[in-house]
């Protein structure tokens, strides 16, 4: 089984880049502890059981790929407060 140490919730901690003060000895048992959990999950035969894509059993419905709005560069253009070219004209960011 997986052994979660103060110096792992350390290293954790800084690649989340969130502070953690006074409860490193408790998280280090709850990672452990999911992390048994989920070991524990590998010891289950699923040899003959089909995969799932949902838990419902009924199929997923695509809609029809149709254009309901186009050709309306302009009227979204008229928003724009500067334009070139039939573009948005915005500053320069890099130099």
């Amino acid at each position: 089984m997986a052994k979660i140490t103060q110096k792992d919730i350390e290293k954790i901690s800084r690649l989340a880049q969130i502070e953690i003060k006074d409860e490193k000895e408790i998280l280090a048992t709850q990672i452990e502890n999911v992390i048994n959990w989920i070991e524990k999950l590998n010891e289950v035969n699923t040899d003959n059981v089909e995969p799932m894509i949902n838990v419902h059993n009924e199929p997923l419905h695509l809609n029809a790929d149709e254009v309901n709005v186009g050709n309306i560069a302009d009227d979204v253009l008229k928003n724009a407060p500067k334009q070139i070219y039939g573009y948005f004209a915005v500053p320069k960011v890099i130099e």
